[in-house]
Order: C-alpha cells, then structure tokens, then sequence
C-alpha cells in the first residue's frame, strides 16, 4: 500500500504543480484581458483567484514532501498514520483551492496510507 501510495503521490503532485503554475499565469494574463473588455469583472476576484493558486502550490508541495516521508518502508506505525492524515488535510485544501485532479489523489493516498499504518506490524524486540 505504501508504494501504490507513493506512486500517486508523485503522480499526482506533478499534475498539481503543472495545474498551479499554468492556472495561475492564466489566471493572470485572461483576467488582466477580462477586466479590460468587461467592466462587470472586479480584480477582487480574479487576485482571489490567484491567490488560491498559489496556496494550492505550496500545499501540493507540502503534501509531495509528507507524502514521500510517510510512505517510505522504514517510517513507524504511528509516524505513518499521523503523516497520512497531515496529507488527507493537504489534499483537502488542495481541492478547496481549485486544484480538482491533485486533491483527490492526494485524499486516496492518505486514506492509503492511513491503512496501511493501522495494519503495519510493529517490530518486537
């Protein structure tokens, strides 16, 4: 389950980038051509906008990197866990910030993740 997390995870993350990045300038240069042809468009929104871009790139990357660490073979039961619902948040900021194709691979990853730690088998020593 951790490596089919992993691969989702990276999966999905360079489609959230991609998303964010091309979306963003998008944003930028078809608002800026909105605004100035329709009076009924406010900045307001289109800088909301923007905005939630880029916050949905810094939460795609802040999942990318608890992604990574939680699926690795050696992370603990309870480290894994934890990491898996730290990125079912970051996947549900991500869908609230307009990036629909990574939030959701980001939730099935930490849904997976979190399985995954609840039936890890602890070492005894």
């Amino acid at each position: 389950m951790k490596t089919a997390s992993k691969i989702l995870i990276i999966i999905g993350s360079i489609i959230g980038i991609l998303w964010s990045i091309i979306g963003f300038f998008s944003v930028w240069f078809g608002g800026a051509v909105a605004i100035t042809l329709d009076k009924n468009i406010k900045t307001e929104d289109v800088t909301d906008i923007m905005l939630k871009m880029i916050g949905s790139f810094i939460v795609i990357i802040i999942g990318l990197i608890l992604g990574i660490i939680a699926a690795n073979k050696k992370t603990k039961k309870i480290t894994t866990i934890i990491l898996g619902i730290l990125l079912l948040s970051s996947g549900i900021l991500a869908t609230v910030w307009h990036s629909y194709a990574t939030g959701p691979i980001y939730i099935l990853s930490s849904l997976l993740l979190i399985l995954a730690g609840i039936f890890q088998k602890t070492k005894k020593y």
